[in-house]
């Protein structure tokens, strides 16, 4: 994820040569879809791929998954057999429906990346203060804590330790970070509290010296 700001310039090499060398461009926007845009990585990195698969946020989290593509391709559907599990279900046609709508009226795109800056700002914020190597890296809407210690060999040591730290303070973390609508900016401050005093703990025991 902490490379995903830096693809613009692959992603357009992708796009741009593709025809030249008889290739499909495939997208999946499984994460990305409905969270950098509602149009996903494609959109936000304004490159049209030839196909592409949704999932997850498309119907928050009932269970539903979609592709998509340029009408010539996904006409070679009919050549195949496709067959899924919850193929014949409308449960999840109704919720992506209803997400949709949710999506496009109350901006949550806007909102997952305003959360996201929170998070990111803050804590690499107070991480530089403290000269630390560690912070958040990637977009907001969907960035990974990285530790960077000049010994990598110790930088999963730091992780699981913060992660330990951080749990016993209440917050529950994973290696990638993705704002949710449901978070406010109280919810964010709450989790910036209890990482910076985890990280905090972590150089008074001397954890990041060299």
């Amino acid at each position: 994820m902490q490379t995903l700001s830096r693809g613009i310039h692959f992603w357009l090499i992708c796009g741009n040569s593709r025809n030249c060398i008889g290739a499909l461009l495939i997208f999946d926007e499984i994460v990305t879809g409905f969270r950098l845009s509602l149009g996903g990585a494609q959109e936000y990195f304004s490159v049209k791929p030839d196909l592409a698969v949704f999932a997850k946020g498309i119907s928050n989290g009932v269970p539903l998954s979609c592709y998509v593509g340029r009408a010539d391709v996904m006409d070679t559907v009919e050549e195949v057999v496709i067959s899924s599990t919850f193929g014949g279900d409308t449960l999840g046609l109704a919720a992506a429906k209803s997400v949709l709508e949710i999506y496009e009226k109350e901006n949550v795109i806007k909102m997952l990346w305003a959360r996201g800056r929170q998070l990111h700002e803050g804590f690499n914020t107070h991480c530089n203060r403290l000269n630390l190597p560690v912070s958040f890296q990637g977009l907001p809407p969907l960035g990974q804590l990285v530790f960077n210690h000049p010994d990598r060999e110790r930088n999963r040591d730091l992780s699981l330790r913060f992660n330990e730290e951080v749990l016993k303070r209440g917050l529950i973390i994973f290696s990638v970070f993705y704002p949710s609508y449901s978070h406010s900016e109280a919810d964010i401050a709450e989790a910036l509290k209890a990482m910076s005093e985890a990280i905090e703990v972590m150089r008074a025991e001397g954890l990041f010296d060299c």
